[in-house]
């Protein structure tokens, strides 16, 4: 019989929500480096944040739920990305 394991999905939204934040400090370092510059140099920075995000998100769920697609893992993604873009993201908007 399949078990759930509550303590291994805990820890699993917890990490998914620190990759979510790191995601956000990425695209801050991206818009630092790229802001007000050339449009061609935004579109292809821009382009780069999706390919990187997106080749360590799929590591991510490959390894964190064996590939499978858990709504709360995506769910913790999102939640990261937007506390630290509220809290910890004002910091850069400053420098």
């Amino acid at each position: 019989m399949w078990e759930i394991d509550l303590k291994a999905q805990i820890f699993t939204f917890l990490l998914s929500l620190l990759l979510g934040g790191a995601f956000c400090l990425v695209y801050d370092l991206f818009q630092i480096f790229y802001s007000g510059k050339n449009k061609l140099l935004n579109a292809v920075a821009d382009i780069s944040y999706f390919i990187i995000i997106a080749f360590v998100n799929f590591c991510f769920l490959l390894v964190a739920s064996n590939g499978e697609m858990r709504l709360y893992l995506v769910f913790g993604e999102i939640m990261g990305f937007f506390i630290c873009k509220k809290t910890v993201s004002r910091v850069f908007s400053f420098l």
